[in-house]
């Protein structure tokens, strides 16, 4: 018996690419699978592997690929060719006019003879003459394998008093168990790949957070590194600033400082024989130094001049400012009485 398209267990797959599913549009992937014995949702899978569709319509040449039927098709309907279709392969299949299950466009069932079809619509047996038939398709398919529905979801309604009914009930029961046998060893095959990929995802999140952390914490180190760095750079731009300022300043004390030199030179009359800055400077220190003692010897006496002898107060600027040669020009002059 043909299973029916609207079944829970498979109405719901999406047929192809389309939005229909089995449910909806599935008719001619139920029938097709009636021939061979596999499930709607079962011939979904391998006419989807081969690309088998136009959208959600089958695209017949690639039935022969996917489940091993040839279909040939054919637009209107002539009923010899059926019958002796019949008659050659088993079965054909018939497309009818679907407002005989309140629809609208076009329907597939499987005639199988004897003025009778196969509805997947409904899933049972119903005569052809509740359909209007408007076009078919031959199919050529191994015959053994028509209605023998390997899916272990299927069922039969076994006879128990019959001898040959008990036989295919205890041939149906042996498949089921070889394909939940098989079905075992591939689940247990798929939960050790499951659990070998649940420990490698495990390992992954773990050296995954372990390299957050470590790049949290370098990332953290860059930004101190950053901020030091730039303290560094802001300080030797304030550096610069003050190397600047001071080159500066020494610029200008050592211009002020040839002047000294040259106002010592022409003030002591020294003569250093040299003509390097360093050689002169240190001749006129060296003078200087043992004249310091004179100096101060004679600003006392000057001083003492001062209350004593008015003709002193003829001197144009206070002894504080003046210089060694000066004041002893001064000293000299009022000796002499000049």
């Amino acid at each position: 018996m043909i299973v029916s398209q609207r079944d829970s267990r498979w109405g719901s797959i999406k047929v192809g690419s389309g939005e229909g599913t089995i449910s909806q549009v599935g008719c001619t992937i139920t029938s097709l699978g009636y021939l061979v014995g596999l499930t709607p949702d079962k011939v979904n899978e391998r006419m989807n592997a081969v690309g088998g569709y136009s959208t959600n319509l089958v695209i017949w040449g690639k039935t022969q690929e996917a489940i091993g039927v040839t279909c040939y098709r054919y637009y209107g309907w002539d009923n010899q060719k059926v019958l002796d279709a019949i008659s050659a392969n088993g079965a054909a299949l018939g497309q009818v006019d679907a407002k005989a299950i309140g629809g609208t466009g076009k329907h597939w069932v499987v005639m199988t003879g004897n003025k009778m079809c196969q509805d997947p619509w409904t899933g049972t047996e119903r005569p052809t003459s509740d359909f209007s038939f408007t076009g078919y398709t031959t199919v050529v398919f191994d015959k053994s394998k028509m209605d023998n529905y390997v899916n272990d979801n299927i069922y039969r309604d076994y006879d128990l008093t019959n001898k040959e009914s008990m036989k295919v009930c205890v041939d149906d029961h042996i498949k089921i168990a070889e394909g939940f046998y098989v079905e075992k060893n591939l689940y247990e095959s798929v939960k050790g790949q499951f659990t070998s990929l649940t420990s490698q995802n495990e390992d992954l999140s773990k050296k995954l957070g372990d390299t957050t952390a470590s790049l949290t914490t370098a990332n953290a180190a860059l930004k101190t590194t950053q901020e030091s760095l730039a303290k560094e750079l802001a300080s030797q731009h304030d550096w610069a600033e003050v190397a600047t300022k001071a080159q500066g300043e020494r610029d200008k004390y050592r211009d002020f400082a040839e002047l000294v030199l040259s106002s010592l030179e022409d003030d002591l009359k020294i003569t250093t024989g040299s003509s390097t800055k360093e050689e002169r400077l240190q001749v006129i220190l060296d003078t200087t130094m043992s004249s310091m003692d004179l100096d101060k010897k004679y600003q006392g006496i000057i001083k003492e001049l001062e209350t004593e002898n008015k003709q002193l107060l003829i001197m144009t600027k206070p002894i504080a400012e003046m210089t060694v040669g000066e004041i002893i020009i001064q000293l000299i002059r009022s000796i002499l009485g000049k």
